[in-house]
């Protein structure tokens, strides 16, 4: 029970920072902070509506949703892969690597984008 816990803090902070991550980046690169806002919450929201029944290829694109991520049952007990290459992850690999990935480029972005912001 400890380690199905551990695996869903974990999963949300990794995720945490991923929206940190895309929320710099759009700073950045907005004028308008209500555009940060609504590409967040339309990201959140949009995924939350879309179906998730089947089995191909959208229900595996909408368990990495943020509202879909962090369900219990698909992530603790369901087999799910992500092949890609010659490497196949599970699908709590695939949200560290999502996230991470998202994170990482929203900040690289985010720092070239500020540099070049100048305050008068």
């Amino acid at each position: 029970m400890a380690q199905a816990a551990g695996i869903s803090v974990g999963i949300a902070y990794a995720m945490m920072l991923g929206f940190a991550g895309l929320t710099l980046a759009l700073s950045s690169r907005t004028k308008s902070a209500l555009a940060v806002f609504a590409a967040a919450a339309a990201l959140i929201l949009v995924t939350g509506i879309m179906p998730t029944a089947g089995n191909g290829v959208l229900m595996h694109i909408m368990y990495l949703a943020p509202l879909n991520a962090l369900v219990p049952q698909p992530l603790l007990t369901d087999c799910m892969s992500y092949p890609l290459g010659t490497a196949v992850f599970d699908l709590q690999t695939m949200l560290w690597v999502l996230y991470g990935v998202v994170m990482l480029i929203g900040a690289i972005v985010a720092v070239i984008s500020f540099r070049r912001h100048q305050v008068a």
